[in-house]
């Protein structure tokens, strides 16, 4: 999705591809057959699944949630309720919520948790 020259093109509507240069994608949210990219200025919607959206992402993003797919270089925080780690905290200030089934592998992601 983003290119080799930085370049991020996703078609916004009908007949329109719209094309940003170094974009800072902070988070993908699933919106039924469509995709929320939120960026530090803004956000956009495009036509597509959350996972192939992550197929075409760089390593540093990584699906927390069945509906969210984070930018670690834009995580803030992980905030833990009874010992467990439930949110992350963007730069933007969302708090995404963890799903149990991705927990290990943010940590894992994180070098916090070992693969085996």
């Amino acid at each position: 999705m983003i290119n080799e020259h930085g370049l991020l093109a996703i078609k916004t509507e009908p007949g329109k591809i719209t094309v940003i240069e170094n974009p800072s994608v902070i988070l993908l949210r699933a919106a039924g057959n469509y995709v929320e990219l939120f960026f530090e200025d803004g956000r956009l919607l495009h036509r597509a699944t959350l996972q192939s959206m992550l197929g075409k992402m760089p390593e540093y993003f990584v699906q927390v949630h069945r509906s969210y797919v984070v930018n670690l270089k834009h995580l803030k925080h992980i905030q833990s309720e009874l010992g467990r780690y439930t949110e992350c905290i963007m730069s933007d200030g969302q708090q995404i919520p963890i799903g149990p089934q991705f927990r290990s592998l943010l940590m894992m992601r994180l070098g916090l948790q070992s693969e085996d």
